[in-house]
């Protein structure tokens, strides 16, 4: 009975140990992560460098269904953010399907602009997002963007064809 006593009581303080780290850590942590969910219905259309015109359609309600008329890389697709002054961007999360994996989504970018026509590049993220599956993709991790002016999500767009499209789904916007 003692040694069962022994083997409880050393578990116990195992764990109390365990919650210490992840209070110590929580506590290292800057400032909690929220997330802002964004419907994929506010993209609109934006420079397309391939020639061509994309046609944003939503068949189910829950996504953007994006074509092309003209194959090819650079076009763009972008979301003017609304979002308040006192938080910070750390990260961008894009849901998305392909017909086809040769027609993908080949950078996630947000440009900050105040005075026009000029933008800063604020966020470059330029992996490929290939998953004919679906998936949301969790994109590189930054230590804050303050937000002080007009911020824009873009999506580059590469079509191999014109029989492709690429679905958006939700985004999600990482702030502290």
């Amino acid at each position: 009975m003692f040694a069962r006593r022994l083997v409880v009581g050393a578990a116990l303080a195992g764990l109390v140990a365990v919650s210490s780290a992840i209070v110590a850590t929580s506590v290292v942590d800057a400032a909690p992560k929220y997330i802002v969910w964004l419907s994929p219905r506010g993209f609109v259309t934006g420079q397309n460098l391939a020639g061509g015109n994309l046609t944003l359609t939503s068949p189910s309600g829950d996504e953007e269904h994006i074509t092309t008329d003209k194959a090819g890389d650079l076009q763009w697709v972008n979301y003017p953010l609304q979002l308040p002054n006192d938080r910070k961007i750390v990260q961008v999360i894009v849901c998305y399907k392909l017909d086809d994996a040769t027609s993908f989504i080949s950078q996630v970018r947000l440009g900050m602009s105040t005075i026009p026509p000029t933008a800063t590049v604020m966020y470059d993220d330029g992996t490929d997002l290939t998953s004919t599956a679906g998936a949301c993709r969790s994109g590189m991790v930054v230590s804050g963007i303050s937000v002080k002016g007009e911020i824009t999500l873009g999506l580059r767009l590469n079509f191999a064809s014109t029989n492709h499209a690429i679905d958006v789904g939700a985004i999600g916007i990482v702030t502290k």
